[in-house]
Formats: structure tokens, sequence, C-alpha cells
């Protein structure tokens, strides 16, 4: 099969009357293998929560699957109400405009296909708890002290993003960042890998004057990839320069995790309700 697309959910049309329902699960794509991996690893842990839907994982760009594929498999296996879900962080281009189009030229090639797009992950409250939960599993394996709420013993958390050009996926970041760091005294330091500002040297400098002698320093990325790498070689070298007492923490990306599987699988029958009302008579 192209792409070697994966098959999840109810074996064969037969397991159930006509028509499927399905989820195309919507990455951005990476040329990393274990970024690859883990984007498909987690849309097999949505079988369990998604029992009854055929679940398609596909990219926008860079690897295979692709969104065509996606579409297609879904077709083939008696699909047709599709909830398309963008398994992105923020609302940018891709959120917005690629993927909505990319999806509807490939339903555009199938007849009888009703499509609805599922929201981003965004500020959802499960991506706030698993932002959390990395935040803390740094400090967990890099030290057993514990942190009191108080300015000085809690850390500073810096916050980085991948960046966009969009000012309103900025402003989401933002939003995100408070949110994910509500049970802290202290407020957040966001940083942005490329595109728009501050970058993420810039947010590494302003860290190193504030009093917080704990620095941890949280990836806002999904899957492994090049832009982890760099994150993780940029804060190496600032803490090895740094000549102030510092005690530096790299907490791990989001990846793939129960939490975030229960998001999506919120996110799509948030969606699917919303086919019910549309399709429900008057």
């Amino acid at each position: 099969m192209p792409g070697n697309l994966e098959k999840i959910g109810p074996s064969s049309v037969s397991d159930r009357n006509l028509p499927l329902d399905g989820l195309l699960l919507v990455g951005h794509g990476t040329r990393n293998a274990n970024g690859r991996e883990e984007f498909l690893r987690l849309a097999r842990e949505l079988a369990p929560r998604l029992p009854d839907q055929v679940v398609a994982p596909c990219f926008l760009e860079l690897c295979q699957p692709d969104i065509p594929e996606g579409v297609a498999q879904l077709v083939e296996r008696g699909c047709r109400r599709i909830v398309a879900m963008p398994l992105m962080l923020l609302a940018a281009s891709h959120v917005r405009r690629d993927i909505p189009a990319a999806v509807c030229n490939a339903v555009a090639n199938h007849s009888g296909i009703d499509v609805r797009m599922a929201r981003h992950l965004g500020c959802a409250s499960g991506i706030v708890a698993l932002s959390q939960l990395r935040r803390r599993q740094a400090i967990d394996i890099s030290t057993n002290e514990l942190f009191s709420h108080d300015q000085r013993a809690e850390p500073k958390v810096v916050l980085v993003s991948r960046g966009s050009r969009d000012p309103n996926a900025s402003e989401e970041m933002y939003r995100f960042a408070e949110l994910a760091t509500a049970d802290l005294a202290t407020k957040p330091l966001v940083g942005f890998y490329a595109m728009t500002q501050p970058s993420l040297p810039e947010t590494l400098r302003l860290a190193i004057e504030c009093p917080q002698e704990q620095i941890v320093v949280q990836p806002h990325l999904l899957f492994q990839g090049e832009l982890l790498h760099e994150i993780r070689q940029q804060v190496e070298a600032y803490a090895s320069e740094c000549k102030r007492r510092k005690r530096w923490f790299l907490a791990p990306h989001l990846g793939p995790h129960e939490i975030l599987a229960a998001t999506i699988a919120e996110h799509y029958r948030e969606a699917w309700h919303n086919f019910s009302i549309a399709q429900s008579p008057e």
C-alpha cells in the first residue's frame, strides 16, 4: 500500500453497518524516522478510545502517507463521514489554510463524502496537563529536590515554540504558556525558534538574568525531529557558557502519551457531534 499506510480501526467494512466514520489524523510531517514513528504510534494508541472508527494517520508534507492517501484509505474502507484533525499545537497557516485545502482537494476525488474539520490542539486542557507533566519529569529525573511555592525556589520556565509569522499563533502560544505555568508563582518566558521574536538565544539570555537558580527549558513540540535537536544544542551551549550559578533542565517534548490520545478523541467526538447536529432533521 502506498506510503505503508496503517489500518487502524474495524478490520473490515463488515464489522459494522455502513457507513463507517473515519478520523483523518494529519501531522505536519518530518524526515526524522523517530518522529514519524512517534506519530504513527500515537495513531495506534487511539484504537481503544475510538473502537468504532477507522483512523488514518497521514502527513501534510515531507513524508508519506500524504493526505490524499489517507482519504483514499478511509473511502476504501467504507467511510462516508470523515473528521479531519490537524495534529498541530498552534493555529498558524497550516491549520487555517493548508490542511483544510489539501483535505478538500483530496475529498473532491471521491463522491458522497462528507468531511468536517476538528479543532487543532491549541490550549486544550489535556495539552496543558501534558506540558505540566513533562516539566515535572524534567526536574524529577534530574534532581530529588522539591521546589516550594516561592519565587527563588521555583524554576524559571522557558517554553520554546517552533515560531510562526502569524501573530495569532504567537498570541496563542503566550496564552498556552500562561495556562501551563498557572501552578507556579513566577511567570514563564516564551521564545521562538524561528520566524518571530523573541528568539531562543534572546530568551535564554533573559532566563540567565532571572533570580531563579533553576531553569527549565520546555520544547513545545509534539514529536522528535531536527528542531528538537537544534533546541537541545542551543540550550546545552548556553548552559556550558553560563558564568552564573544556574541549574539547567531540558524537559522532554510532549510526545505520544495517553493524555494526548484522550485529547484527540475528545476533539474527534466534538466534531462528530457537529455532524449529527448538521444532519438531524428540523
